[in-house]
């Protein structure tokens, strides 16, 4: 069956719009009527629950999520200037599927042509919850979230055979770029957020105003894999009924080649509260390094590995200047980007990590 439409307007998504989409995906089944809860706390864009009433198929599903752009112009056009959208799109329509690390399946992707206007409808993933990033993850759900993460990154380790997807960035040469942006954030954020913060939280982040360049440099010598990005407990579905938990992972709009370490920093510095973090963080980084050598990774040591996760360890603490200063501000994301600048600082100053700069 031909593939239906891009509708990009949620208020436009009907049940006929709905039986097309489940009908390409191999379902022989009309949706007769569709309740529209909307959903999430997403700042980037808009997210519904629709339950569905179903005629045909019982194998369809009762249940779907719909993803969709944000309406307000400033994120529209930043999302179209960086392809954010374009990636999340580019990703579920191309890899995600064929990756070992468990996302929601996709029943539709589509993007318009100036990557601003977008529509993803996905699996329904309960009676899996969203994560909390203020509240933060439990050490046996960070666990399996960082057995995901070498998972992926060992299935994607240094192939550059990635790049020929026209969506997919690689982070390397933009490193610089980055951290420039978080050099042009940081007056803003510290304008709105440095009463909230302790002052060595507050005089790292000035320091890495001009002294970023040692970074740049040694993050350009790691190995390479898809990565998530913005991998933390927000961007993660928990369902701890089962055991151990299982976890999937979305809002894939900062999928990226570059250093996997990355990742696993970003998890731990950030969904962990900063106690729990200073118990486990050496352990949690040599299970991700047995990982990624038990799946086939080779010429890796421990001290490569170790060395990769203080560099990603600034990941974190830049990417909550950057996107504080760049989404619609709300009082949980003040919150959110408070906790992240302030577990992140700490994390880069418990590992020495600040002797980089």
């Amino acid at each position: 069956m031909k593939k239906p439409p891009l509708i990009a307007d949620p208020d436009k998504v009907t049940p006929g719009w709905l039986s097309k989409v489940l009908q390409h995906a191999g379902y022989d089944v009309i949706v007769k009527s569709v309740n529209t809860q909307q959903i999430g706390t997403g700042q980037m864009g808009r997210c519904f629950l629709y339950t569905l009433e179903l005629e045909g198929d019982e194998r369809a599903p009762t249940s779907l999520v719909g993803k969709f752009n944000s309406t307000d112009p400033a994120t529209l056009d930043m999302a179209g200037e960086t392809g954010v959208y374009a990636s999340e799109v580019g990703f579920y329509r191309d890899l995600a599927a064929d990756l070992p690390i468990s996302t929601p399946r996709c029943y539709f992707a589509d993007i318009d042509q100036e990557k601003r206007n977008f529509s993803l409808i996905l699996e329904d993933m309960s009676p899996a919850s969203q994560g909390d990033q203020m509240e933060g993850c439990s050490i046996s759900v960070t666990r399996e979230a960082v057995s995901a993460l070498a998972a992926m990154h060992a299935a994607t380790w240094n192939d550059d055979s990635l790049q020929d997807f026209a969506w997919l960035q690689s982070l390397q040469p933009q490193q610089e770029d980055f951290y420039l942006g978080q050099q042009s954030a940081t007056p803003e954020f510290l304008q709105r957020f440095a009463h909230r913060l302790e002052p060595e939280v507050v005089t790292l982040i000035e320091r890495m105003v001009d002294n970023c360049q040692n970074l740049v440099t040694c993050l350009a010598e790691q190995p390479r894999a898809l990565i998530h990005w913005d991998y933390r407990a927000d961007n993660l579905l928990i369902n701890e009924q089962q055991h151990p938990p299982a976890v999937t992972a979305v809002d894939w709009q900062t999928v990226m080649f570059g250093a996997p370490l990355q990742d696993v920093a970003y998890l731990v510095g950030a969904s962990l509260k900063t106690n729990v973090r200073r118990e486990h963080e050496q352990a949690l980084v040599t299970d991700y390094y047995k990982n990624v050598i038990e799946k086939g990774v080779t010429g890796y040591s421990l001290e490569q590995c170790r060395r990769g996760y203080q560099l990603g360890s600034f990941s974190g603490l830049t990417m909550a200047v950057r996107a504080a200063t760049m989404v619609v501000e709300t009082e949980r994301g003040n919150e959110m980007f408070t906790t992240m600048a302030r577990r992140h600082a700490r994390q880069i100053l418990d590992l020495g990590a600040d002797n980089l700069l």
